[in-house]
């Protein structure tokens, strides 16, 4: 396991985006404390646990499925989000700051998927 000076940027920024998620969730009302909070909250937390296993997955084909779940659930906050700012309950910049961080996750797990898939390619072109 890497050691927290080791982690990756995507598992910093994805940890720091469920710090966001887990802080400003609480400001929603409590109507929509068993649905659209705990689905950011489940989606927001999976993200580095998904790329923590990542980590520690024995095949390409395997870490390259856990972060394709991972680059899911950053589009499923995405999509929360555009509904939380179509509803109003919370400010349009503290919405756009984490919209923005779910996108330049989505773009850092793509471009760790395509440097394993590269490096797959390599290692069965060479045989």
């Amino acid at each position: 396991m890497a050691s927290r000076g080791q982690r990756s940027a995507a598992w910093r920024r994805s940890h720091r985006l469920a710090i966001w998620v887990f802080r400003l969730s609480r400001r929603l009302p409590s109507v929509e404390q068993h649905a659209l909070v705990a689905e950011l909250r489940r989606a927001a937390a999976a993200i580095p646990a998904l790329i923590s296993a990542h980590d520690s997955a024995s095949s390409a084909a395997q870490k390259v499925e856990l972060l394709q779940t991972g680059r899911q659930r950053a589009f499923d906050i995405d999509a929360l989000l555009d509904m939380v700012s179509a509803l109003a309950y919370l400010h349009p910049f503290q919405v756009g700051l984490m919209r923005r961080e779910a996108r330049e996750i989505i773009e850092l797990l793509d471009a760790q998927r395509q440097n394993i898939e590269r490096g797959a390619n390599r290692r069965t072109d060479s045989l």
